[in-house]
């Protein structure tokens, strides 16, 4: 049953020779995707029972501003989702005093949007204006402050209208539990935001904020975390990579790091002779009695033997994945990936150690994950740049061929035997 105002628009419709059969939903579909279709018509179909049919009127960039203001209520979220990409898409180039009105009507809309109830939508609406640089600012801190991962982190990792106010007042706050690890991954941070970070106490957050190379830590900033740093697994290679490392940085990581850092730490040019010439004896005589002995697990997600995850299904799942993300436990995120995709934990260990985003999302294909948790495990766990990491597809979709992915897997399995 069509209802009586919308069938007084098709009435018009079918008048002006645009369509034969107004209970034709193909046509009806067409109609509403047409630019030219005038405004009143499309006004009607916007208030269609089907969803292909608004939907189509969503995504019209001719369709009356008001009648977008009607679909920023839809019922079903895939028309809110179309018609958020539609706003964020169009907005970026309406700039100027031609197009202030326009801006205005597209604002009002966004407003709406970035406070939808499905995080699908405003994940959208954050994906298409993470770029834009002179975003209005109640737009950009509803986006940032989101507690979702995948509606907050593409505009704080990335948008440009972020200022240095507004990301230090984000991660002094009470922010979401990736807040501050999202930041932390920007391209560039300053001083200041470094010992925001660093005094954050966000292990994540700074683990990510020490393997980003364009973070500007001051050398007393990262002395002051190397002292913290022993208990601290997942700072410390990121720790012996960074540039402009102090003797005393040094010599600090030298009493607790693995060999196998231990030997990139003596591998450095830029060290001082002195310096060089310790951790270098260190590694010829074997001295460790200064590392502490690994402690024994009290996860419940870990049996008896440290290296081998607890059996059972039911927990590693992508929930449980995201949920480690956002608390920022590595050790739980390796964890999970390791049982999921029936590798052992030594071979994601190793896997992480390489730096190779193909692996990153190898293990997340091969444990039946999505694309989802992607830029968190590669920066977080795997301590790759931002830029560096693979993202994913249009619709989501893995970036790598499955042929490429069994291949990656394969060359982890090799590590170490399964489980």
């Amino acid at each position: 049953m069509i209802s009586h105002d919308l069938h007084d628009h098709l009435s018009e419709a079918v008048g002006l020779g645009l369509i034969d059969d107004p209970t034709d939903e193909h046509a009806r579909v067409r109609l509403g995707a047409t630019p030219d279709t005038p405004s009143q018509v499309l006004a009607g179909l916007a208030r269609d029972k089907s969803v292909l049919v608004r939907s189509a009127v969503a995504m019209n960039p001719a369709t009356p501003a008001a009648s977008d203001r009607d679909l920023t209520t839809d019922p079903d979220e895939r028309v809110r989702a179309v018609l958020a990409r539609k706003l964020g898409t169009v907005l970026p180039s309406l700039t100027g005093e031609d197009h202030a009105s326009l801006a205005e009507d597209v604002y009002v809309n966004l407003r709406v949007l970035v406070r939808d109830e499905a995080e699908r939508v405003r994940a959208v609406v954050a994906e298409t204006l993470k770029d834009m640089p002179n975003l209005r600012h109640e737009i950009l801190m509803a986006l940032a402050s989101d507690p979702c991962f995948s509606v907050s982190d593409p505009v704080l990792r990335l948008s440009p209208a972020l200022t240095e106010e507004d990301l230090l007042t984000l991660v002094r706050g009470k922010p979401a539990a990736h807040t501050i690890a999202s930041i932390a991954a920007r391209p560039v941070l300053n001083e200041a935001l470094c010992d925001a970070i660093a005094a954050s106490a966000d292990d994540a957050g700074i683990r990510v904020m020490l393997s980003n190379q364009s973070a500007s830590l001051r050398e007393s900033t990262l002395d002051q975390l190397v002292a913290k740093a022993a208990g601290r697994t997942g700072w410390h290679e990121p720790m012996v990579r960074r540039p402009l490392l102090s003797a005393t940085s040094a010599q600090m990581l030298a009493g607790f790091v693995s060999d196998q850092l231990l030997q990139v730490l003596a591998a450095r040019p830029d060290l001082d002779p002195g310096v060089l010439a310790t951790l270098r004896q260190r590694l010829a005589v074997g001295k460790q009695a200064c590392r502490p002995a690994p402690s024994k697990p009290t996860q419940p997600w870990l049996d008896s033997q440290y290296s081998r995850p607890r059996a059972g299904a039911s927990w590693h799942t992508e929930t449980e994945l995201i949920e480690a993300i956002r608390m920022g436990d590595l050790r739980r995120v390796a964890v999970v990936l390791a049982a999921a995709s029936g590798l052992s934990l030594e071979a994601v260990d190793h896997a992480a150690q390489t730096r190779d985003a193909r692996a990153a999302v190898a293990l997340l294909w091969k444990g039946g994950f999505s694309m989802r948790a992607a830029a968190a495990v590669q920066t977080m766990l795997f301590g790759l740049r931002p830029e560096a990491a693979l993202r994913a597809g249009k619709d989501g979709e893995f970036p790598l061929s499955h042929a490429e992915m069994q291949g990656a897997v394969a060359l982890m399995a090799k590590f170490a035997p399964t489980n």
